[in-house]
Protein backbone atom coordinates (compact mmCIF):
# COMPACT_ATOMS: atom_id res chain seq x y z
CA UNK A 1 0.00 0.00 0.00
CA UNK A 2 1.36 3.56 -0.84
CA UNK A 3 2.69 5.48 2.32
CA UNK A 4 0.59 8.50 2.40
CA UNK A 5 2.63 10.37 3.82
CA UNK A 6 4.83 10.44 0.74
CA UNK A 7 4.45 13.22 -1.51
CA UNK A 8 2.48 11.25 -4.18
CA UNK A 9 0.04 10.05 -1.35
CA UNK A 10 -0.88 13.39 -0.17
CA UNK A 11 -1.08 14.44 -3.75
CA UNK A 12 -3.26 11.75 -4.80
CA UNK A 13 -6.05 12.44 -2.09
CA UNK A 14 -5.53 15.99 -2.05
CA UNK A 15 -9.03 17.17 -3.27
CA UNK A 16 -10.43 15.45 -0.64
CA UNK A 17 -7.80 15.57 2.59
CA UNK A 18 -9.17 19.52 1.86
CA UNK A 19 -12.56 18.81 3.33
CA UNK A 20 -13.34 20.17 6.79
CA UNK A 21 -12.83 17.78 9.10
CA UNK A 22 -10.99 14.79 7.41
CA UNK A 23 -7.11 14.34 8.06
CA UNK A 24 -4.24 12.39 7.00
CA UNK A 25 -5.46 9.58 9.78
CA UNK A 26 -8.93 9.47 8.33
CA UNK A 27 -7.58 8.84 4.95
CA UNK A 28 -5.06 6.32 6.32
CA UNK A 29 -8.02 4.63 8.52
CA UNK A 30 -9.33 4.51 4.60
CA UNK A 31 -6.71 3.28 3.04
CA UNK A 32 -6.68 0.37 5.77
CA UNK A 33 -10.25 -0.48 5.81
CA UNK A 34 -12.08 -3.66 3.81
CA UNK A 35 -15.22 -3.04 2.17
CA UNK A 36 -17.54 -5.68 0.99
CA UNK A 37 -20.14 -4.97 -2.36
CA UNK A 38 -22.51 -7.50 -2.70
CA UNK A 39 -24.63 -6.88 -5.45
CA UNK A 40 -21.95 -4.98 -8.33
CA UNK A 41 -25.38 -3.62 -10.39
CA UNK A 42 -26.13 -0.21 -10.81
CA UNK A 43 -26.12 0.87 -7.28
CA UNK A 44 -22.82 -1.58 -5.97
CA UNK A 45 -20.91 -0.87 -8.80
CA UNK A 46 -20.92 2.98 -8.63
CA UNK A 47 -20.42 2.61 -4.86
CA UNK A 48 -16.95 0.83 -5.81
CA UNK A 49 -15.99 2.68 -8.04
CA UNK A 50 -16.53 5.78 -5.65
CA UNK A 51 -14.80 3.43 -2.64
CA UNK A 52 -12.02 2.50 -5.19
CA UNK A 53 -10.76 5.91 -5.96
CA UNK A 54 -11.31 7.42 -2.69
CA UNK A 55 -8.93 5.42 -1.77
CA UNK A 56 -10.18 2.17 -0.15
CA UNK A 57 -7.79 -0.26 1.27
CA UNK A 58 -9.62 -3.62 -0.01
CA UNK A 59 -12.75 -4.29 -1.37
CA UNK A 60 -14.39 -7.80 -2.22
CA UNK A 61 -16.90 -7.81 -4.95
CA UNK A 62 -20.07 -10.19 -5.09
CA UNK A 63 -22.80 -10.27 -7.30
CA UNK A 64 -25.12 -12.98 -8.29
CA UNK A 65 -28.29 -12.76 -10.52
CA UNK A 66 -28.01 -12.73 -14.72
CA UNK A 67 -26.57 -10.46 -16.37
CA UNK A 68 -28.16 -9.51 -19.61
CA UNK A 69 -27.62 -7.08 -22.47
CA UNK A 70 -30.48 -5.00 -21.08
CA UNK A 71 -29.01 -4.19 -18.14
CA UNK A 72 -25.30 -3.51 -18.92
CA UNK A 73 -26.01 0.24 -19.71
CA UNK A 74 -26.51 1.13 -16.13
CA UNK A 75 -24.05 -1.65 -14.63
CA UNK A 76 -20.60 0.00 -15.17
CA UNK A 77 -18.20 -2.54 -14.02
CA UNK A 78 -19.82 -5.08 -16.05
CA UNK A 79 -18.18 -6.26 -19.26
CA UNK A 80 -20.68 -6.93 -22.16
CA UNK A 81 -18.72 -10.26 -22.76
CA UNK A 82 -20.11 -11.44 -19.64
CA UNK A 83 -24.03 -11.30 -20.72
CA UNK A 84 -25.34 -14.46 -19.78
CA UNK A 85 -22.19 -15.99 -17.96
CA UNK A 86 -22.09 -16.79 -14.38
CA UNK A 87 -18.25 -17.99 -13.96
CA UNK A 88 -16.76 -14.07 -14.70
CA UNK A 89 -18.62 -12.40 -11.94
CA UNK A 90 -16.35 -12.59 -9.66
CA UNK A 91 -13.48 -11.19 -11.10
CA UNK A 92 -10.58 -9.85 -9.13
CA UNK A 93 -11.00 -6.43 -8.06
CA UNK A 94 -7.52 -5.57 -9.39
CA UNK A 95 -8.84 -6.17 -12.72
CA UNK A 96 -11.52 -4.03 -12.93
CA UNK A 97 -9.58 -0.84 -11.02
CA UNK A 98 -5.94 -1.19 -11.84
CA UNK A 99 -5.01 2.00 -10.54
CA UNK A 100 -6.86 1.66 -6.87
Amino acid sequence: MENLLTAGGLERYKRQLMLHGFTVGHQTKLRNSTALIAGIGGLGGTAALYLAVAGIGKMKLAHYGDLTLSNMNRQVLMRHGWASCRENLFYPADKIFPHG
